[in-house]
């Protein structure tokens, strides 16, 4: 769990392109953070694949050098503060269609939802593909996400029946959703929703 002084860096975040340094950081997020995670194998393969990018919301914080004892306090004035970043979210795109993105997944780690972390990464996703249709798909259960998704002017076009594993299968659920199965919604934002 964050605490307060990580709570107050978020206005820190920002979203770069990821690099095979961050896999393990990303892997860590997404088994933490999924119930279905992907394999290392997957996301390697994402961050080297010329039809993928593969972004990351970064928060910075401001760390102070100290020699490790917990009484020196900084080593050198000019070493006083430093820089380090925790990977807090990412989102997997496939580009393989010239006039479309492919959101394939977006994930953010537990101890930063509710932040407004996915916000910022779909903000950077629809200004830095504003050209082009974007779509996703997401489970009908994820009404968060939902609801973000429509925030941001993404329209609900389908519907793929059973499509994703349902691992949490209890007597309450919706019929789609008794099966062991729950259906995907299928959004898309294009490119006229930018003017």
């Amino acid at each position: 769990m964050i605490n307060q002084e990580e709570n107050e860096e978020i206005s820190n975040a920002f979203v770069r392109e990821a690099s095979v340094e961050d896999l393990d950081d990303i892997f860590e997020i997404e088994e933490r953070s999924s119930t279905l995670a992907w394999s290392k194998d997957q996301i390697a393969h994402d961050l080297n694949n010329d039809n993928r990018r593969v972004y990351v919301c970064y928060i910075e914080v401001l760390d102070s050098a100290e020699c490790g004892c917990g009484e020196c306090g900084p080593v050198d004035k000019e070493e006083e503060n430093i820089n380090s970043q925790i990977i807090a979210a990412y989102v997997v795109l496939n580009t393989t269609i010239k006039d479309q993105i492919e959101i394939l997944n977006l994930v953010v780690d537990v101890d930063f939802q509710g932040l407004g972390i996915g916000e910022m990464v779909m903000n950077f996703v629809i200004s830095s593909y504003k050209e082009i249709r974007i779509l996703l798909e997401v489970r009908k259960s994820n009404t968060q996400a939902i609801n973000l998704y429509k925030k941001l002017g993404f329209i609900n076009n389908g519907i793929r029946p059973n499509y994703y594993p349902n691992l949490n299968i209890d007597e309450n659920q919706e019929p789609s959703c008794k099966n062991g199965r729950e259906d995907a919604l299928l959004f898309e934002r294009s490119p006229r929703e930018n003017i």
